[in-house]
């Protein structure tokens, strides 16, 4: 028996669980909540996107 086909599948199902999608949207709303507060911490303006990319303060 192959085993990568059945792990497919159950991700599959898993996936269409309401929680699922929920949690997804969570994680989604926290990663976008820490950019903001990140970037009203910091100030970032659009001229300090080569201070942010390369690693400067």
């Amino acid at each position: 028996m192959i085993v990568l086909p059945v792990i497919a599948r159950e991700l599959r199902a898993s996936a269409r669980h309401s929680m699922t999608y929920y949690v997804r949207v969570l994680g989604a709303g926290a990663a976008l909540g820490a950019c903001l507060w990140y970037a009203m911490d910091h100030e970032l303006a659009p001229d300090r996107g080569f201070d942010l990319l390369a690693g400067s303060t």
